[in-house]
């Protein structure tokens, strides 16, 4: 949850390293104000096997309630690789003040809705209806920056059996407007202000009459 946001610190309650921490301070805003929910005793042994080193940390997430961020100086290793599989959000700082604690929770919601548009956003065509697909390349690339027309179309248009495809983009892209693919497809283009919609369907190839 975004409302709680876990510390390390140390038997001073000084914010600390988590190989120097014993008390995790969690916080939990409410009525719009960073309140210190509980204090929970941490011992960990590092020097111990990895498996156990595991179960130590797992025990403390399941301290935490269903916080999944946290706050510290340095996580490195095999505890960071752990808080990081759990889903947690990983904060290192030198120092803060609770008035941290709300931008901290920004970027973490930011994180999330962006990663959240990405895994929304299809990387190729989507059939609508049977025979027919669409794809936004430009919203495709806004979001997946590495994607190529190239690659979000030529798979296509190579392996799926298809009766219309229309895609939106800035501009035909150069690779289309060749005789290659102009003797296989029929494609047809609509301007419209900074957008393009590009529709392509497979030739026809009406028999010869006979004499």
């Amino acid at each position: 949850m975004l409302d709680k946001i876990s510390i390390t610190t140390n038997t001073a309650k000084n914010f600390a390293a988590l190989s120097e921490t014993t008390i995790i301070l969690l916080y939990q805003k409410q009525d719009d104000t960073w309140q210190l929910r509980k204090e929970i005793p941490v011992q960990f042994n590092f020097k111990s096997n990895l498996e156990d080193l595991r179960n130590q940390i797992r025990n403390l997430i399941t301290k935490l309630e269903d916080c999944k961020i946290i706050l510290s100086p340095s996580i490195n290793g095999l505890p960071f690789h752990i808080f990081d599989r759990m889903g947690f959000h990983i904060f290192e700082m030198t120092n803060f003040t609770p008035q941290d604690f709300d931008e901290i929770v920004a970027d973490v919601y930011r994180s999330e809705h962006e990663n959240s548009e990405q895994s929304d956003t299809a990387l190729g065509p989507v059939k609508t209806v049977d025979g027919i697909y669409f794809l936004d390349l430009i919203q495709l690339q806004t979001t997946h920056p590495d994607i190529s027309s190239k690659r979000a179309l030529q798979p296509f248009l190579k392996n799926t059996p298809f009766i219309k495809l229309d895609f939106i983009c800035s501009h035909l892209p150069p690779w289309l407007d060749t005789k290659e693919f102009k003797s296989q497809y029929d494609i047809t283009t609509k301007k419209n202000r900074d957008t393009c919609l590009v529709t392509i369907s497979h030739k026809i190839c009406l028999p010869k009459n006979k004499a």
